[in-house]
């Protein structure tokens, strides 16, 4: 069985009862996955730092933080962050990586980089010896309920040798199409942490959800 952790992407959840679903979900759960989307790095356009700090003071469960914006550095100047959280920035976004991934570890939280579905593994072979988590997108970022694109688990196989090969400690993570008929072909790949949307939220309960994800795997 694959030892694996599931981080409920909250975009899909009802908004009007975040509070209500984290209390559900809190026993099922490894944390949760929350994405910030300026309307600009995508054309989606979510909640900022404010909410953050709700969703913090709601659960003790680490969220991993995922800035789907243009300028990242301005967002991590209002997040208020915890050594359990993880900021989550696209390798795309920035011109100063290095820099960037220097201020987020100022903050004691843990490091990300996203890549898109069109970025190179390779390219950012060096930073992974730099960052906590890689997370490799399986669609292309903004919406939910996008179809996992297959050739994601190149990526993922590329991704996984790079990690062991070198000794990095950073973990491999996948958001984008994760559902029940590929979950247990993602983690196969190296994967340890998934970000999953549709799949738990679509549900008739979210917990229903999550429950089927590792069932999808146990079996």
């Amino acid at each position: 069985m694959h030892q694996f952790a599931i981080y409920p992407s909250l975009i899909s959840s009802d908004l009007l009862s975040l509070g209500k679903t984290i209390e559900l979900l809190d026993p099922h759960v490894q944390g949760y996955h929350i994405d910030i989307m300026d309307g600009h790095f995508v054309p989606n356009l979510t909640w900022g730092p404010q909410f953050v700090a709700a969703f913090q003071r709601t659960t003790s469960l680490p969220l991993h933080i995922h800035c789907m914006v243009s300028n990242p550095e301005k967002v991590l100047e209002s997040l208020t962050v915890r050594p359990i959280d993880t900021v989550i920035i696209h390798v795309e976004a920035t011109e100063d990586l290095h820099g960037m991934i220097e201020k987020i570890r100022d903050t004691d939280a843990q490091v990300g980089i996203a890549l898109n579905p069109e970025t190179s593994v390779k390219k950012y072979e060096k930073i992974l010896s730099l960052v906590d988590h890689l997370l490799i997108m399986s669609v292309h970022p903004g919406f939910s309920g996008q179809t996992f694109l297959q050739e994601t688990f190149k990526k993922y196989n590329e991704a996984k040798n790079l990690i062991d090969s070198n000794g990095y400690r950073c973990e491999l993570g996948a958001d984008g199409g994760v559902a029940t008929h590929n979950v247990s072909s993602i983690l196969s790949h190296g994967v340890k942490h998934v970000a999953a949307a549709k799949s738990i939220f679509s549900a008739v309960d979210p917990i229903l959800g999550v429950q089927s994800l590792v069932q999808a795997v146990t079996k």
